[in-house]
């Protein structure tokens, strides 16, 4: 009898390392697959110049090949876009956010901006269900902004 208890811990203590191993090994695949989103995400847009029509329509053709539907509740203001790139509102739940940052001008530099995106991925463990959300967020470089005169 007391070598069966001794042997259910060890189980208990093996089956605990296999979901911390499994849980993290789902965190790295969806870390890397949101790393991967973002960075289309923000080349569509500096190949754009701006995030027009033209880049959400790139985003969306990308986004139904790959599959990704990732959600999250975006931050107060920027804009959530949900897969097919239709802008559901500032602040709300999305597939992906956008803001447009105003850098202001400086001596010679004219009026620039550049767009911060984020994207969402998940804990998903097999049995528990998606756990936690985190955000990976990535900036466009500076373009020059439209003249507001």
């Amino acid at each position: 009898m007391k070598e069966s208890i001794g042997t259910s811990y060890l189980f208990q203590i093996v089956v605990v390392f296999v979901l911390l191993f499994t849980g993290y090994l789902c965190l790295s695949i969806n870390y890397a697959r949101s790393y991967a989103v973002k960075n289309n995400i923000v080349n569509n847009i500096q190949r754009s110049k701006d995030f027009d029509d033209n880049a959400r329509a790139k985003i969306a053709k990308y986004l139904s090949n790959v599959g990704f539907k990732s959600t999250g509740r975006c931050p107060s203001d920027y804009g959530a876009y949900d897969v097919s790139g239709t802008y559901q509102g500032d602040g709300k739940t999305g597939v992906y956010c956008v803001k447009a940052i105003e850098v202001p001008e400086h001596d010679d530099i004219p009026l620039r901006k550049y767009y911060r995106t984020v994207v969402f991925y998940k804990l998903d463990l097999p049995i528990f269900g998606s756990v936690f959300s985190f955000k990976n967020y990535g900036d466009t470089y500076q373009m020059g902004a439209k003249s507001q005169g």
